[in-house]
């Protein structure tokens, strides 16, 4: 099973606040549930799990690369709404397993395969496209109400500028 996980949000009330404050911190490490496994299995269980979905399984805790880490988030829409969030999240990989020994055992292997960051406007009127980015607004402490059904945010070429 694959799906997003944020392991860090952290929020900026304005472009006035540069380190904004956590408002998620939650690490991610591969790990093997239900079972007491040997720390071997866990380059074993990510090897098989890579090798059944061709996905590279990492087999260490999930953080970004040293380096300046830069990217733009535009100013929402709505006045009233100035926060920004900046998360950290990974896409993660997880399969139930069975080793056969004298006595089988059975467990759940969880892992990473990518990891990625972003920002999100809180007072944007529109739902970030990358998952992460959708889970991470869900800590906006406000975001705006939908536009209403049928809204065009463009007035025509062939019509006169209001302007």
């Amino acid at each position: 099973m694959k799906e997003p996980r944020l392991t860090q949000v952290t929020l900026q009330e304005d472009f006035e606040d540069p380190t904004g404050r956590v408002v998620l911190d939650e690490p991610f490490a591969p790990s093997i549930i239900g079972v007491t496994a040997p720390d071997d299995w866990v380059g074993v269980l990510a090897g098989s799990l890579a090798e059944e979905t061709g996905t590279k399984v990492q087999t260490g805790p999930a953080t970004l690369p040293d380096g300046d880490i830069s990217f733009g988030v535009l100013g929402g829409e709505v006045p009233g709404i100035p926060q920004t969030l900046f998360y950290v999240g990974v896409e993660r990989v997880s399969a139930e397993f069975t080793v056969a020994c004298s006595t089988s055992v059975t467990g759940v292997f969880e892992s990473w395969s990518t990891i990625d960051f972003g920002g999100v406007a809180c007072g944007s009127f529109d739902e970030p496209q990358e998952p992460l980015g959708r889970l991470a607004r869900t800590h906006c402490p406000a975001t705006p109400e939908p536009r209403p059904s049928g809204y065009v945010d463009a007035v025509p070429f062939n019509e006169p500028s209001p302007f």
